[in-house]
């Protein structure tokens, strides 16, 4: 089946690099990452930010990469990455900001072939099912990506924000995190996909995450 659903989304790849064409091109060409090709395209809706002036603004510098063979997720999969690290109540919230650049980037985030993401968390065992944050690339499983979990009441379009958020909160320095307490919003960084232990869904992090990374970013 995984098969299957993966086969479909190399073909509908192939209209959506097309339909992408007009929108965000590719930047470059390809870029090889342990052996599997990415496209690097734009969000359209929102120019990349010089490196300079990344730089000026003290903000950590992220790319976005395509496996190639998935490209008809690009366009949604950029645009929620950006809202996701462009959020005033994510990550940034910590004094911080983040800007997507084409080079020189400080981690990358990626989606990716299960069998791919395996490849590259190693030596994690993600299984084919899971996604991981490590050595500087928040790599994110493509069928996880379209299906989701059981265990996650919310929508789809959180869980996915909960993906990248939890994943470059690993880039970040920040471990896994237990659930507080039945009824409490889960911490970004519990192991969500796996299940909730009593608290509810949260695709952000919390105050006291928040907060920690704060501490640890002003000591630097």
């Amino acid at each position: 089946m995984q098969v299957i659903l993966l086969l479909a989304h190399w073909l509908l790849g192939l209209r959506g690099l097309l339909e992408l064409d007009a929108q965000a091109p590719i930047t470059d060409a390809l870029v090889e990452v342990k052996g599997a090709s990415f496209w690097s395209v734009r969000n359209p809706d929102q120019a990349l930010e010089p490196l300079h002036a990344a730089r000026e603004r003290d903000a950590i510098r992220y790319r976005v990469l395509v496996e190639q063979g998935v490209e008809l997720t690009s366009p949604e999969f950029i645009r929620l990455v950006d809202q996701a690290l462009g959020d005033p109540q994510g990550w940034a919230a910590a004094g911080r900001s983040f800007a997507r650049v084409d080079h020189k980037p400080e981690f990358t985030v990626l989606l990716a072939s299960p069998a791919t993401v395996d490849r590259l968390c190693k030596p994690l065992e993600t299984r084919g099912r899971y996604s991981c944050g490590r050595a500087a690339r928040a790599s994110l499983n493509l069928v996880r990506w379209q299906q989701g979990t059981r265990a996650w009441t919310a929508s789809l379009a959180e869980y996915r924000t909960y993906m990248v958020n939890h994943e470059v909160g690993h880039l970040l320095g920040n471990p896994h995190l237990d659930c507080p307490g039945a009824g409490e919003p889960a911490p970004i960084m519990q192991q969500q996909t796996f299940g909730l232990d009593g608290c509810t869904p949260s695709s952000r992090p919390s105050a006291a995450e928040i907060e920690r990374l704060r501490r640890r970013w002003a000591k630097r």
